[in-house]
């Protein structure tokens, strides 16, 4: 199977990480085999971002925005800016996926947030590559 790429690090001479205070979160999920209809649900995206920063004890400082793709690549773009970073997705009709994006210098309970994906997608963790770590 070939490497994801994830794995890849590469860190400048002058970076010590055995230094960094490390504290927030980062977590990335893949959703795959989602039903086309759900990748172009404007409203269902709206309303997860909407959602979802009560959920990790977070605000919103805007609102959703969500953007169509365009035809050679349809589905849907998101962000919402939150008190603590930002939550963001992008959408692949044709793929059938959905990458989603949470990063905050405040730590947070990831099994939340993989839960409000499963409740708003109708996909299960089998479904999900999860990918988390903590940042400075």
């Amino acid at each position: 199977m070939n490497d994801i790429g994830w794995s890849d690090l590469a860190i400048g001479s002058k970076v010590d990480l055995t230094k960094l205070k490390k504290a927030g979160r980062h977590i990335r999920i893949e959703v795959y085999n989602v039903d086309k209809e759900i990748t172009n649900d404007y409203h269902l995206f709206y309303s997860f971002l909407k959602e979802l920063p009560a959920r990790v004890d977070m605000g919103a400082l805007t609102p959703p925005i969500i953007v169509r793709g365009i035809p050679e690549n349809p589905g849907l773009t998101g962000v919402l800016v939150i008190d603590y970073s930002h939550i963001s997705f992008h959408a692949f009709t044709d793929l059938n996926r959905i990458n989603f994006d949470l990063y905050s210098c405040k730590d947070f309970d990831p099994n939340i947030v993989i839960e409000h994906v499963e409740k708003y997608f109708g996909v299960s963790r089998e479904n999900m590559i999860v990918k988390q770590d903590y940042r400075f």
